[in-house]
């Protein structure tokens, strides 16, 4: 049973699935809503170490695509509560080692701080240092309290910078992640960013739910559904699982409008791989404004 929802479980899934827009380049994940706001995880490597069943590690990169935005970046442990509650204290870090050789190279040590997204968040000042680390770093360490030297490869991670940069309008201008210019730029056009669609919302019935349950039974042979139906804000929850643990799949959020059996959706997470993540931490891939049902 997924333990994120209280459900109601359905035998038909809802209409209007997307493709799937998150994208892998070796372990890496990455993905971009409609408003290009992308982001991107990598786990940690559990190869030498244990993890609990709250999942593994991660590290998140997620990119605005605003002139001259700062990248986020953070590391999720997800046996932390998650954006409901807060994170316990820790001494968290991530460590380059830019030469494997005894003595030689460089090492270069950065700390997180708790943030109010139920993660570790690194400074923004140090946001493009740990990114050209991750780039051309031999060896990347994190920790996480007691959970300390664990490995993360960062290969190719530059494939899912690019993908940021193409699907953000960048590649080829001074704002780009990794596709610039080779030559100076001081100024240039940069795109505009896509707004949100707005949704007016308005309550249904158990009724108007199943109904629009039965007119649209898209569902594939390996998929768990498990809905939350939230009747008085007008909005649905869906989870169409991957696994019994309920830590990879599709996560929707449909609204209702209108007077019938019409749901839109407002938003949608995906995460390919079951790795103990629930759907709060999955790459958002769309999101609309919604407006709460009139009086």
């Amino acid at each position: 049973m997924l333990a994120w929802l209280s459900p109601v479980i359905f035998a038909a899934a809802a209409a209007g699935v997307t493709e799937a827009k998150v994208a892998s380049f070796g372990d890496w994940l990455a993905g971009c809503s409609n408003e290009n706001i992308c982001t991107a995880i990598r786990m940690v490597d559990t190869k030498d170490c244990m993890y609990r069943d709250g999942g593994v590690p991660f590290l998140q990169i997620r990119h605005h695509p605003h002139r001259d935005a700062i990248p986020e970046i953070r590391l999720i442990d997800p046996e932390n509560p998650t954006t409901t509650g807060m994170p316990r204290p820790a001494l968290v870090t991530i460590v380059f080692r830019f030469n494997d050789n005894p003595g030689v190279g460089n090492i270069l040590i950065y700390y997180a701080s708790i943030d109010d997204e139920g993660g570790y968040r690194f400074d923004d000042e140090d946001a493009r240092f740990i990114l050209y680390g991750l780039r051309r770093a031999s060896r990347v360490i994190v920790s996480i309290a007691d959970k300390r030297g664990l490995s993360l490869n960062a290969e190719q991670i530059d494939d899912a910078l690019a993908y940021f940069d193409r699907q953000q309008g960048l590649d080829d201008t001074p704002g780009a992640l990794v596709l610039r210019p080779d030559n100076v730029m001081y100024d240039y056009a940069h795109p505009v960013p896509p707004e949100a669609d707005t949704v007016q919302l308005s309550t249904y019935s158990g009724e108007q739910l199943h109904n629009w349950m039965v007119e649209n039974p898209e569902r594939t042979p390996d998929e768990i559904i498990e809905v939350e139906p939230k009747l008085d804000r007008g909005l649905v929850n869906v989870i169409r699982a991957k696994s019994l643990k309920g830590d990879c799949g599709v996560f929707e959020r449909w609204g209702h409008v209108g007077t019938g059996n019409e749901f839109v959706l407002v938003e949608r997470r995906e995460m390919p791989l079951c790795r103990g993540t629930g759907p709060a931490r999955w790459i958002q891939t769309y999101r609309a404004d919604t407006l709460s049902p009139e009086e």
